[in-house]
């Protein structure tokens, strides 16, 4: 038995002692804890090999290269496994997606906001692990999970306003790696469809994308409370310029 389940168990104790819990009750939930964590701390160790023998098959290609075969699903899913995880080490600083706050930028020249493709590497990514099987592979999809949810604006923006298919894999991520018995996703609403990133295609006035209920970008690519020189419409899957005060003159002037 570990250090770390040692503490958890005591805490249990503890806790069932403070509310008045029955020995036999406690006893069972303790154990219940202990082999949760040992299953999960367990399932994570096998899971670094898996991400390394990946990452050695990934081949050599430019990032939005990878990014446009895994959100195409072009490749078995070993293969788009690869591309993600090298995606994330390429994307997020020490391939740790807990990072995400710190990636930004564009993939040029098609304005692909590096950010949102980051957020496409990890959940891709764990999908394509999901549907490879065996006894590594859903763990090393629930470590890129979780490690992006230890991001407090990656929880809000990817987790508590997810597309549809995040929310079927967390609960699929639940049933195949479950973890130790104790809080869980960030729950929240579907909205849309993956990927999160898109190419920047066409104009939109702020007061329109405010209205519509679209997601700001700032000038790095990361969206923002508020204005922004970008507008995310979740909904549709599409990502605008927003037009500033003198090209909206042009743009009237040129409609006239």
């Amino acid at each position: 038995m570990t250090k770390r389940t040692t503490a958890w168990m005591i805490l249990l104790v503890l806790a069932a002692a403070f509310l008045g819990t029955g020995a036999a009750e406690a006893a069972a939930t303790v154990e219940e804890w202990a082999a949760a964590i040992e299953a999960r701390d367990a399932g994570m160790a096998r899971a670094g090999s898996l991400r390394s023998e990946l990452l050695s098959e990934a081949g050599k290609a430019s990032p939005i290269e990878r990014w446009r075969r895994m959100v195409r699903g072009e490749g078995t899913p070993e293969a788009l496994a690869a591309d993600a995880l090298a995606l994330v080490e390429e994307l997020f600083p020490a391939g740790d997606p807990s990072r995400w706050d710190e990636v930004r930028g564009f993939w040029l020249p098609a304005d692909v906001p590096v950010a949102l493709a980051a957020l496409d590497a990890v959940f891709h990514g764990a999908a394509a692990l999901l549907l490879m099987g065996g006894d590594r592979a859903p763990w090393l999809a629930r470590s890129l999970v979780e490690s992006l949810a230890a991001s407090d604006r990656a929880r809000t923006v990817a987790f508590r306003t997810a597309p549809a298919e995040v929310r079927s894999l967390l609960e699929v991520l639940a049933e195949q790696a479950p973890p130790p018995p104790v809080g869980g996703w960030p729950s929240g609403t579907a909205l849309g469809r993956l990927p999160f990133a898109h190419g920047v295609s066409g104009w939109i006035t702020e007061t329109r994308a405010t209205m519509e209920n679209m997601t700001f970008l700032n000038a790095s690519g990361v969206p923002v409370g508020g204005g922004g020189i970008y507008a995310w419409d979740r909904k549709r899957g599409r990502l605008y310029r927003v037009l500033d005060d003198e090209q909206r003159r042009l743009w009237l002037f040129h409609d006239d």
